[in-house]
Parts: C-alpha cells; sequence; structure tokens
C-alpha cells in the first residue's frame, strides 16, 4: 500500500502544470486611447517614474506629511483594503492546498459488548478493537481544473493587493486636496477678516460724518449694510472653515485633527509641489496605475476560470488510500499479522449534466464574465486617460489664469485706491456707493486669486494621482517590487513581480504675493483721513 500512496507526490507535480485555460492576451487598447494627449508634443522621457514617485517627496508642508501618516494607519477604508488582501491570500493558501494530496492519520479504541440473542456463541461477551492508520486522497487534476481554480485564487489576491494601492493612492490624495481645502478656507477666511476690520473702520468713520452733517443718511445705511453683509459673510466662512476641518480629521481617522502648532503649514504661494508630469509623457504609461493593474488582474481569474469551467466536461479521478494496524489486543496491534490496507481509485464522469446543458451553460457563464472583465479594464483605461488629459487641460491654462487674476487684483486695489482719495477729496464726483463697489471689487479679487492657487495646487495633486503615483512613501526604484507575489509551492509560471517583469511579459500597447492686500490699503487709507480730520 505504502508504494501506491508514495506515487501520489509525483502525480500532483505532473499534473500541477496542466490548464485548459485559454493563453492569457493582453487588451489592444489602441483603439479607444490615443499614444499622446492632444496638444501634448511627444517625449523620451521614462513616464512611468512618475508611478513610482513616494507622497513624501512630491509634497513640501511638513504639516500635511503628518496628516498623511496618520492617515495611513489610522484611515478605515485603507483597513478593510488591507484585511481583504490578508483575506484573499489566505483563501489562495486554502486552493493552492487542493493540488496536493491530502493526508490524514486516525487512531482509536472501541470496547463492545455483544448480547446473548446476538453473539454468534449464544452467550454473552464483550471485545476490544485498537487501531491506528494513515489515509490519503487526491483528485488527479489530469484536466487542470484545480489548476485553474488556484490560478483564479492568485490573480484574485493580486488584484486585491493592486486595489489595496489605489485605495492607498486616493488617500494620499483626498488628505492633500482636503488640506488644502482647509488652506483655502483659512486664507479665504483671513481675507474676510481683514475686510471686516476695513469695512467697520468705514462705518465709523460714516457714523462721524453723519453726525456733523457732512453726509447722507442714505450713505450711512450703505456703510452700515456692508458691514453687516461682511459679518455675515465672515461667520459663513468660519463655518465652511470648521467643516473642512471636520472633513480632514475623518480622513485621518481621528474625532478631531492632532495638534500639529510646531510645524508650520505653509500658504497656497508656496505650495511648492513637484510638479509630477512634463509636457509628452505616452498615455501609455496609465496601464501602471493601480486600479487599472486590479482590473487586469480580474481578467486574468476569469480568463483561468474558463479554464476550470472546460475541465467540468471530463472525468474527474480520484485515489482515496488507507494504511494501518487493527488489532482487538493492544499487545498485538504492532505485529505484522495486524497491518490493514486499502487502495480505491474512482472515476466520477457528468453524464446528466453534460447532455442537459448545465457545464455548457458554465462554460459560457465564465466566457461573458471574461468578456465583462475585459470591458472593465478597457473602461479602467479610458477612465485614466480622461483623469489626465483633464488635469493637463488644467494646467496648461491655470498659470495664465493666476497671473490674470493677480493683475485684476492689482488694477482693482489701484481703483479702490484713487476711489477712495477723490471721495475723501469731497469733489462731489465720486459717490460712496463707487467706493463700496470698489471695495466689494477688491474683496472678490482677492477671493479668485486665492481659489485660482488652490485650483493650481489641487489640478497637480488629481493628475499625480491620475498618473498612479503616490501610493508609497518613498520613491520605489525601476524593477523594484509593487505588488505581493505567491510564494513558490509549485512549478508554475509565476505572476510577474515587478512592473519591468510585467513590461517583459506581455507587449505594452501605446496607450505672493504680489501687492498689499486691500485691507492693508483700506486701513492706510482710513488711518489718513483720520489724520486729516484732526
Amino acid at each position: 500500500m505504502f508504494k501506491y500512496l508514495s506515487v501520489l507526490p509525483f502525480l500532483a507535480v505532473a499534473t500541477a502544470c496542466t490548464t485548459m485555460a485559454p493563453d492569457y492576451v493582453r487588451p489592444d487598447v489602441n483603439n479607444f486611447v490615443a499614444e499622446t494627449y492632444a496638444g501634448i508634443a511627444p517625449t523620451t522621457e521614462d513616464g512611468s517614474a512618475v508611478t513610482r514617485l513616494g507622497w513624501s517627496e512630491f509634497f513640501a508642508d511638513e504639516r500635511l506629511k503628518a496628516l498623511i501618516k496618520t492617515g495611513l494607519e489610522k484611515n478605515r477604508d485603507l483597513r478593510v483594503a488591507i484585511l481583504t488582501v490578508e483575506q484573499l491570500r489566505a483563501s489562495y493558501d486554502i486552493q493552492w492546498s487542493e493540488l496536493l494530496p491530502s493526508v490524514s492519520g486516525s487512531g482509536s479504541f472501541t470496547r463492545s459488548r455483544t448480547n446473548e440473542y446476538l453473539s454468534p456463541y449464544g452467550a454473552a461477551y464483550t471485545s476490544n478493537a485498537f487501531q491506528l492508520g494513515v489515509s490519503a486522497s487526491y483528485e488527479v487534476d489530469l484536466w487542470g481544473r484545480v489548476r485553474s481554480m488556484t490560478d483564479q485564487a492568485l490573480e484574485q489576491w493580486l488584484s486585491a493587493a493592486e486595489n489595496e494601492r489605489a485605495v492607498r493612492l486616493s488617500l494620499v490624495s483626498e488628505i492633500a486636496l482636503q488640506y488644502y481645502t482647509l488652506r483655502l478656507a483659512d486664507e479665504r477666511l483671513a481675507l474676510s477678516e481683514k475686510s471686516l476690520l476695513t469695512t467697520l473702520a468705514w462705518y465709523n468713520i460714516m457714523k462721524d460724518l453723519f453726525a456733523k452733517g457732512s453726509i447722507t443718511e442714505i450713505d450711512l445705511a450703505s456703510a452700515e449694510a456692508q458691514y453687516h453683509s461682511t459679518v455675515a459673510s465672515t461667520e459663513q466662512l468660519r463655518e465652511s472653515r470648521k467643516e473642512a476641518e471636520n472633513a480632514l480629521a475623518l480622513l485621518c481617522g481621528e474625532t478631531a485633527l492632532p495638534k500639529l502648532d510646531n510645524i508650520p503649514a505653509l500658504p497656497l504661494a508656496s505650495s511648492n509641489l513637484l510638479k509630477p508630469l512634463e509636457a509628452g509623457i505616452p498615455s501609455e504609461v496609465l496601464v501602471l496605475r493601480p486600479d487599472v493593474l486590479s482590473a487586469e488582474r480580474a481578467l486574468r481569474a476569469a480568463n483561468a476560470n474558463i479554464g476550470a469551467a472546460r475541465a467540468a466536461f471530463y472525468p474527474s479521478i480520484s485515489l482515496t488510500g488507507t494504511a494501518g494496524v487493527s488489532s482487538v489486543e493492544l499487545d498485538d496491534l504492532f505485529t505484522g499479522a495486524a497491518r490493514t490496507w486499502s487502495f480505491v481509485p474512482s472515476v466520477n464522469v457528468p453524464i446528466f449534466d453534460y447532455f442537459n446543458g448545465k457545464l455548457e451553460a458554465q462554460l459560457d457563464v465564465a466566457k461573458l464574465e471574461k468578456e465583462i472583465e475585459i470591458a472593465n479594464y478597457e473602461k479602467a483605461i479610458q477612465n485614466a486617460f480622461r483623469e489626465v488629459a483633464d488635469e493637463l487641460a488644467v494646467q496648461k491654462h491655470i498659470d495664465r489664469r493666476i497671473k490674470a487674476d493677480e493683475a485684476a487684483l492689482k488694477a482693482q486695489a489701484r481703483r479702490y485706491e484713487l476711489t477712495s482719495a477723490n471721495y475723501r477729496g469731497g469733489d462731489g464726483v465720486i459717490s460712496y456707493t463707487d467706493v463700496l463697489l470698489a471695495q466689494n471689487d477688491v474683496f472678490s479679487a482677492q477671493q479668485t486669486l486665492v481659489q485660482a492657487r488652490f485650483a493650481k495646487i489641487a489640478s497637480m495633486i488629481s493628475l499625480y494621482k491620475a498618473l498612479g503615483g503616490g501610493w508609497s512613501e518613498e520613491s520605489v526604484p525601476a524593477g523594484e517590487k509593487v505588488a505581493p507575489v505567491a510564494a513558490e509551492k509549485v512549478p508554475v509560471k509565476e505572476a510577474p513581480a515587478t512592473v519591468a517583469e510585467e513590461e517583459e511579459a506581455f507587449e505594452q500597447p501605446p496607450l505672493d504675493d504680489l501687492i498689499p492686500t486691500s485691507c492693508e490699503v483700506m486701513a492706510a487709507q482710513s488711518a489718513a483721513y483720520d489724520e486729516d480730520e484732526e
């Protein structure tokens, strides 16, 4: 019997490399994704470098880096993604074990009494039974059904690993965007508070002038309305800032933001983000995005499932054997006469499942699942291409937009300065309404400039994410592993472990502050007016 059992490991190795799954071919995406982006000249630079650029090298704000580290440690969505990877890794280990024989040992002792009615001797008697043995069973995977299911489990694990990287990348970018949203709220609130001081100063001036009879009640009411309107808008900005802070705390996995007062925050005008994309980097780098790689792993899993569905048409062969010793006396248990063994090969032929169309339907389902995953893969690449193209469009025009906003603010500030000076001169040409309009326009221009600076930062972060960078803290050298690799448990073709191996294994398709703030100008104008009155 033991010589039969010794054959099982060799059968396991001999059948492990057999599979009826079709050869995997990466879908050609040339038909719906251009080689380069519209309006961008081609370049010879290594476009895949950005996919390995660490977020700690991309962001310069130390406070933001601290928040990202906190979020990566405590965010619940990322924790779920990590646990899902571990769960699928364990599922793969379970499925992989099906490739090897199942061996188990057993031992038992039975003591029983037979009454005189059932006894062949006409009298009751008591008997003992001692047994020790080992049993083994194995499915001879001639058609690769188990092998295909193991490949499917492997690809599902690797797909989850890529998805975890995608969640990590998304979390880093979301924390960064929300952090700069908070910085935007801070700067807008600071501008509003300064504007509030200026409108209050004007309101006090107008009250004094009204008391002296120098102005009409209409001008006083206008100054009062402007002041209260600024108070309301300031309170609204305080509310928005608190909401932005709460959202950032949630992304960091906290109920309140950690105290980082010892780390200075950089203003929007000097965020110093590293530009992640030079003009002309080819669109083929998008296949290295974690979500695209996850979609491709899911496609590979569906491809392997076809092999399992095909193998189900053929008979399954199982080998079961036991060997051991058995005796009614413990002293005789280990003698040669106590040896027992059995060897039971069996064949299961799916006759009725074949004729009733069940197996054919299962194969059709597997093929349709593969077609669905092909569509999902193509959609993932199309979505990635659109995201990058959108952010490139912003990057192409944002600098000119900011320069225009800076020039507009400078002109509005000069207009306010001249308007307020003429009004104080009392020539009667300029009314207080003109002063209010100029003041409001300066404030609006300040807010527009701050929002444009935020838009540039947000676009750079979104572009960094769209290109697949930021899932790692440090930059990953070319060729280094970026996803978990299954242990070399059986002699099978390994999944590519690195970006370089991936490209070798498959054909890649082409795929300030500019001027003094208005409130400072206004405050200076008010101080000058007070001096003139004195």
